[in-house]
């Protein structure tokens, strides 16, 4: 069915004493603009500015009353037409609902061909449908075949980035199992990267704690009295016996300074 709409418009323009309004109005606010006032004509001033905004209203008032009267048959043919849209519409709502469940369900039964293909195509068993689902698979012009193809692609592109990050050195555990959260190379090698320069920050910081140690160790040694400044004489029973002791560097200065209390001889041998 097709709809003609036959609109009969009553008027085609507004007619009204243009010329003569314009003449009027243009020679009087000629004259006021060549007026000049002074402080003792202020009130004159205001007058005449009152005077010429009436005329301002005026124009204005008779504007919106004549684009209302212009308007109101406008009105009521709009409110006309939004009614027969409505009628309409009620049709097309309930269309469209089944159309989008037909669509839904559709899509439905192509996801479980997807799955199916998925299963067929041999992942990785860390892989999960869900990490590569590309949402245009879904669409009525993607064919199964090129989704097929696809899914073998990005399956040997996993196992080719396994195959990289089975050769890294280190922390090879931590950079595959960042690739098995993102199926991302890039991501990986960088937590490997990130986990190098870690590990060498931590090393340079033991190595300088180590040093500091070392240095208050031999600064203790140096300092420590003998038994000849405590004026004490060794004893002939004593004798130098070798014991290998598993100790820190912190052990050792608390065992000197036991050792130098209790009048025992103590050397260190690196």
């Amino acid at each position: 069915m097709e709809l003609k709409i036959n609109v009969m418009e009553t008027t085609n323009a507004i007619n009204f004493n243009f010329e003569e309004l314009k003449n009027k109005i243009t020679t009087k606010s000629e004259l006021y603009k060549n007026m000049v006032y002074t402080d003792d004509t202020i009130k004159t001033a205001k007058e005449d500015r009152a005077s010429l905004n009436k005329f301002i209203k005026a124009l204005e008032d008779k504007r919106k009353e004549v684009k209302k009267q212009c308007l109101e048959p406008y009105n009521n043919f709009e409110k006309q037409v939004k009614e027969l849209v409505r009628i309409i519409n009620e049709p097309v709502t309930l269309i469209g609902e089944q159309i989008t469940e037909f669509e839904e369900r559709e899509k439905a039964a192509k996801r479980e061909e997807v799955e199916r293909l998925f299963d067929e195509t041999g992942f990785e068993p860390f892989v999960k449908l869900e990490q590569i689902f590309d949402p245009k698979w879904l669409n009525k012009s993607v064919s199964l075949k090129s989704i097929s193809t696809e899914l073998k692609n990005i399956a040997e592109r996993i196992k080719n980035d396994l195959a990289v990050l089975n050769e890294i050195s280190e922390f090879q555990f931590e950079a595959t199992e960042t690739y098995k959260d993102t199926l991302d190379i890039s991501k990986a090698i960088a937590e490997k990267n990130r986990l190098v320069e870690m590990q060498k920050r931590k090393a340079e910081h033991e190595a300088t704690q180590t040093e500091q140690e070392s240095s208050e160790v031999e600064e203790f040694v140096a300092d420590e009295p003998t038994f000849a400044e405590w004026g004490e004489e060794l004893d002939d029973s004593k004798k130098w016996k070798t014991i290998k002791m598993l100790v820190s560097e912190s052990d050792i200065k608390e065992l000197k300074s036991f050792c130098a209390m209790s009048g025992i001889e103590l050397e260190v041998m690196q």
